[in-house]
């Protein structure tokens, strides 16, 4: 009873967005939900190759870019000659309460996990709008699912920050020094 019949925001814990200029990623997916979607994926383009390690979602049509992508499904970590595009779900969702209803079906036969992806599928076949918002140029998805994807997600984010990364860059280049190259 936490949510009641509002939509709620899913951050997955295993990734972060790095902003960009310009309107959020939360912001374009709020702008469409106004806009008429019940559910909204935020979705990054990748090689075909990755779809494996990823939700696929599959375009209803096309749309200009920029613009929140209607969907007409969406899989879990296909094999990328089955992936429908290429357009994986970045680990950000607007979700409508009915979610639960469709998360109660039970595992994937896939994956033998409960699976987000498998229950906006459902929503899509039930008949709801959703839509995909992607990243906005210069916007990046960052893993971090691993100790090690978040030790270079953390460094990467701070040496591109403007108030640390001059300091923490010159911090690293004295623990290198000179000798000390990459290995």
């Amino acid at each position: 009873h936490v949510v009641g019949d509002d939509r709620f925001v899913v951050a997955l814990g295993d990734a972060i967005v790095a902003p960009a200029e310009g309107p959020s990623l939360l912001e374009r997916m709020r702008a469409a939900v106004e806009g008429g979607a019940d559910c909204v994926v935020a979705v990054e383009r990748i090689s075909r190759d990755r779809a494996r390690r990823y939700g696929i979602v599959a375009p209803a049509s096309e749309s200009r870019p920029g613009a929140p992508i209607p969907l007409a499904g969406m899989i879990e970590k296909p094999e990328p000659a089955d992936a429908p595009s290429d357009l994986a779900a970045c680990a950000r969702y607007v979700l409508p309460r009915e979610v639960f209803e469709m998360l109660r079906g039970g595992p994937s036969e896939r994956t033998g996990e409960v699976e987000l992806t498998d229950a906006i599928a459902a929503l899509i076949d039930a008949g709801a709008k959703v839509v995909a918002v992607p990243l906005a140029a210069g916007e990046r998805r960052h893993d971090i699912g691993s100790p090690e994807s978040y030790l270079l997600a953390q460094v990467e984010l701070a040496l591109a920050d403007p108030e640390w990364g001059p300091g923490l860059r010159d911090r690293l280049a004295r623990l290198l020094g000179p000798d000390q190259g990459p290995g």
